[in-house]
């Protein structure tokens, strides 16, 4: 590979992995800051740019990966304000739904857990406006509830790799969870303004 292939090469991959980085670290900071994540995200990887290509391809070199790193961390903030803004906009109606068919949503004595909830969108249970909040809570459980036990998972076994154990978290929500989770998103995302209410 020459040393222009490796540039365009290195500076595709980068892209989206700058992109996303950036993107996350200012997600907190609300919708107008994450709009301008661009900047910083541009900003390093004209650097990077430089370090591995500029003694061959000068400010070209930063530029090849400073654009597509900016063009990747706008399209990914665009998706993560969208995301948060219908978060926050459902939250309330996931914890109405979730409260008034508690029992429906498989429930273990520590509350509803993923694993519930897929077996529920599995058994098709509800409408098509229901099975999308189930869905969206399965999605975001981590949010709704909280870490009530841990399993160890292999990985790279059998030949496949060299990896060892992995912890995963569960996830579940009882009643307490459900009626609090409208709030601690609002207060994990303090400086976004909630976008108003669905109809």
């Amino acid at each position: 590979m020459d040393t222009l292939s490796a540039l365009i090469v290195v500076a595709l991959i980068q892209a989206p992995f700058l992109g996303f980085v950036f993107a996350e670290l200012f997600r907190f900071r609300g919708p107008n800051a994450l709009r301008l994540s661009h900047f910083p995200a541009a900003a390093v990887s004209f650097c990077l740019g430089l370090v591995f290509f500029g003694t061959t391809y000068g400010v070209v070199a930063g530029a090849a990966f400073a654009i597509p790193s900016a063009i990747a961390c706008a399209l990914i903030a665009n998706r993560v304000i969208a995301s948060v803004n219908r978060q926050l906009t459902l939250a309330p109606r996931v914890a109405e739904f979730a409260l008034r068919n508690y029992d429906r949503l498989q429930p273990t004595s520590k509350g509803i857990s993923t694993a519930g909830l897929h077996m529920v969108l599995s058994e098709d249970k509800f409408s098509d406006e229901g099975r999308e909040i189930v869905q969206h809570m399965a999605a975001r459980m981590p949010d709704i509830g909280r870490v009530t036990d841990t399993v160890v998972v292999g990985i790279g076994t059998g030949g496949m790799g060299h990896g060892g154990p992995v912890p995963i978290a569960i996830y579940t929500a009882d009643q307490n969870d459900l009626r609090s989770y409208p709030a601690r998103l609002r207060e994990k995302y303090a400086r976004w303004s909630a976008p108003p209410a669905r109809s």
